[in-house]
């Protein structure tokens, strides 16, 4: 059972765009669920395949990608353009 729940990323009350939220579940034998945040700072996120989130508890990080980086054409092609948690 997944269950859609949206979010938010604000910092210092305003919304920031292009941060991935990753819930890393308590339960290790479960999968992480993610999303990445549109400009207005609202996300939803997906575990693997399925939309939302299995119930349980969960650790979250937030990964934003520097922005004094630009990616390559070929970064940007591979899908490599952003650094990983």
């Amino acid at each position: 059972t997944f269950v859609d729940i949206p979010g938010m990323v604000l910092v210092d009350g305003a919304p920031v765009g292009g941060v991935q939220v990753i819930f890393h579940p308590g339960d290790p034998t479960r999968n992480p669920a993610s999303g990445v945040s549109n400009e207005d700072g609202s996300f939803r996120l997906t575990t693997g395949t399925h939309k939302g989130v299995s119930p349980g508890e969960y650790t979250v990080t937030a990964v934003y990608p520097d922005p004094s980086v630009v990616p390559t054409p070929q970064q940007k092609m591979m899908g490599t353009d952003e650094p990983g948690p």
